[in-house]
């Protein structure tokens, strides 16, 4: 990574905060940890939430498979919601 980071100039690497999958937390905290020590700021943006649940794809996934789009429309953007709605 030091060398792709060196090469496109990247001195900051941006991602989502993942309070649901362990793997992808896990990935976070390497990142958290290396990538520092590499020249390369970590920054892990809050997950985005709706009432006292993180918004994710798999709970919009689940709203689709109901057809629930009073529920997909608090979480999306409206062209998002056009676009399944349409699909």
């Amino acid at each position: 990574s030091k060398v792709v980071a060196k090469e496109f100039d990247i001195k900051v690497r941006f991602a989502g905060e993942e309070p649901n999958d362990p793997f992808t937390r896990k990935y976070n905290e390497y990142m958290r940890k290396l990538l520092p020590k590499n020249g390369v700021e970590f920054v892990e943006i809050p997950r985005k939430e709706c009432g006292n649940k993180v918004i994710s794809a798999s709970l919009v996934r689940k709203y689709l498979k109901e057809m629930n789009f009073d529920a997909i429309e608090k979480l999306v953007p409206t062209t998002t919601l056009e676009y399944l709605k349409k699909n």
